[in-house]
This record gives structure tokens, sequence and C-alpha cells, in this order.
């Protein structure tokens, strides 16, 4: 057999292999708009990376992050510790200077009576803690626009940095995509190698 019929299956390999090479260079290349004539040419990503911020803002918000979830595990934190002690460090503070304030009252101020101001104000101050956890909850997810949040930052990003972050995550997977176009590229080879000998010795 003709050593150029053999020769398909492994230009054909070739062809397939290139093609999926440039293919995957498209994604982020040229990242600057190229006229070719009557077309200009720009990587997919660079040329729509404001089209996903968009969508990617919505999965965030929708499917990822949604306001209602955030408010809940923003209720969920535990917080009366913390702030029973920073109370108990601040009303001695406090107590301390209205003693120096009202020297009458300092008279009075023993350390029992200290303790049950002290108590009182705390536990007050704890049981409405639900209440202003949530209001706060509420304004923080009222304020923040997430999905603007990520947006912003993804139109931000440097094309050449996505480019590494995606190539840090699916390299192989996309390396495996350009081989794959080399073994499809010489099995189609195969078939036109078989057509041809089929015409030629059938």
């Amino acid at each position: 057999m003709d050593w150029c019929l053999i020769s398909l299956p492994i230009i054909s390999a070739l062809i397939g292999w290139i093609t999926n090479v440039v293919a995957v260079r498209l994604l982020f290349r040229p990242r600057k708009p190229v006229s070719l004539g009557l077309i200009t040419l720009q990587g997919m990503v660079p040329r729509r990376q404001k089209d996903l911020a968009q969508k990617l803002g919505n999965i965030v918000v929708n499917d990822l992050l949604p306001p209602d979830e955030i408010l809940s595990k923003l209720e969920q934190i535990d917080i009366e510790g913390e702030v029973t002690s920073l109370l108990r460090d601040r009303i001695d503070v406090v107590l301390e200077k209205f003693k120096e304030k009202t020297p009458m009252l300092a008279m009075v101020m023993n350390d029992s009576f200290k303790a049950k101001i002290k108590d009182l104000v705390i536990e007050e101050i704890v049981n409405e803690l639900p209440v202003w956890k949530r209001t706060l909850a509420m304004k923080v997810v009222g304020e923040l626009d997430f999905y603007q949040l990520v947006e912003d930052k993804v139109v931000s990003l440097e094309v050449a940095k996505v480019e590494r972050l995606v190539l840090s995550v699916a390299k192989k997977e996309l390396r495996t995509i350009e081989w794959l176009g080399g073994v499809l590229g010489f099995l189609i080879g195969l078939v036109q190698l078989g057509i041809v000998h089929y015409w030629l010795c059938g």
C-alpha cells in the first residue's frame, strides 16, 4: 500500500490534535480583539467576561448563597458568651467612672451592689440579643448586594489570572481534550484509509 495512504491516520491525528490545542487556547487568547478583516478574533473568556460575571453572580445569589440562607447562618452565630464577657468588663469600667463623678454614690456602691447592677444589665441585654441579632443580620443581608459584589469582582479579574485559575483546576482535563482530538483524528484517518483502500482494491 502506498505510504501516502498509510500516512492518512497520522496526518488526521495531527490535525485533530492541533485543532483541539488551538480550540483550548482560543478560550483565553487573544485577550484583546484582533481584526482579521471580516471577522474580529478574541478569546471566549475575555470576550464574555461580563456575561460570565453576571451568570456567576446569579448562581451565587440563587443557588450557592441565597439571602435567606445567609440570614439563617448569621442568626445561628453564638455571640452570647462574648457579649456577656465584654459587658462584664465594660460595666466595671463604667461604674468606676460613675463613682468618680458621683462621690455620694460611691459610699453605697459596694461590691455586692455593683454585682447586682452588673447581673441585671447583662440579663436584660442577653435576653434581647436574639432580636438585635436578627435585626442586624437582616440589615447586613439587605445592605450587601452579593450579586453585584460577585459581578464586580469577576469583571475586575485580569484574564491572565482567570486563565491561571482555570488551568490550575482543569489542566489535566484540557490536556485530555487536546489528546482526544488526536485520537479521534487517527480513528477518522483509519476510516478514510479503509474507504480509499476499498475503492482502489475493491
